[in-house]
C-alpha cells in the first residue's frame, strides 16, 4: 500500500484556478483561530483515510489533499503543525 502523503495548493488573490466543492458536505473546525473546512473522503479511496482541507489565512487560500494507510492521526497532526500550533 502506498504511503501517506499530504498536500497544499495556495492560492493568491484574487483566486483565480482555485478548484470549488472540495470540503462540500463536511464540517469544520478551528485550528489555531483558522477556521477550517473539511471533508472525509476515506470511503471508496482504497486508503485508510483521505481528507480535503481549505482554509484562508495571510489573504491566501489554502487546500489540503492528505491520504494515507497509517493513522488519521497524521492528517490533523500535519494540519497542525501547518497552521502553527
Amino acid at each position: 500500500m502506498p504511503e501517506d502523503r499530504f498536500g497544499v495548493g495556495i492560492y493568491f488573490p484574487p483566486y483565480q484556478g482555485i478548484p470549488e466543492g472540495l470540503t462540500e458536505g463536511g464540517d469544520t473546525v478551528t485550528v489555531n483561530g483558522i477556521e477550517v473546512a473539511y471533508r472525509d473522503q476515506s470511503e471508496g479511496s482504497g486508503f485508510r483515510y483521505c481528507f480535503a482541507a481549505e482554509f484562508t489565512y495571510g489573504g491566501c487560500r489554502y487546500q489540503v489533499h492528505a491520504m494515507g494507510n497509517s493513522d488519521e492521526r497524521v492528517f490533523w497532526d500535519a494540519l497542525d503543525r501547518l497552521l502553527g500550533l
